[in-house]
């Protein structure tokens, strides 16, 4: 995409040179233009100098920051990574720690002699195979 296209998506815009623009930022509500677009080598440069960072700005059309590329990227940002990593250990630990106590509960009522069911026991196969194919027992 270039300066020139990004800027239909935009209110308010304004021609400030060749390749340069200002306009209404739609990430907040804008009624004097603060954002500036600009081609810039291979990519377009967006500011809005009310404070709005870029990925507000993209997002807020529906865009990601890949978009601001000319030749299409997949462009996440390195901290995007972390945190898709983060959640995905947060998860794995949260079924971690409810298999350990479907286990628990189904090992005290064996223990209780009380009967379990098929479908309980096909529970605790499945908690048990889990469990074990990420190391915690």
């Amino acid at each position: 995409m270039r300066a020139s296209e990004f800027v239909l998506l935009l209110n308010g815009v304004q021609s400030k040179g060749e390749h340069k623009y200002i306009a209404c930022c739609p990430a907040h509500d804008d009624h004097d233009p603060s954002l500036s677009v600009t081609d810039h080598h291979d990519r377009i440069l967006v500011k809005c100098w009310a404070g709005c960072d870029a990925l507000s700005v993209v997002n807020s059309l529906g865009l990601t920051l890949g978009d601001l590329f000319h030749e299409k990227h997949d462009y996440t940002p390195p901290h995007a990574f972390a945190r898709a990593e983060m959640s995905e250990k947060s998860a794995v630990k949260t079924r971690i720690e409810k298999a350990k106590t479907y286990l628990a509960i189904a090992t005290a009522a064996l223990k209780r002699g009380e009967q379990i069911t098929e479908k309980e026991i096909h529970y605790c196969r499945k908690a048990k195979a889990f469990l074990q194919s990420h190391g915690a027992i």
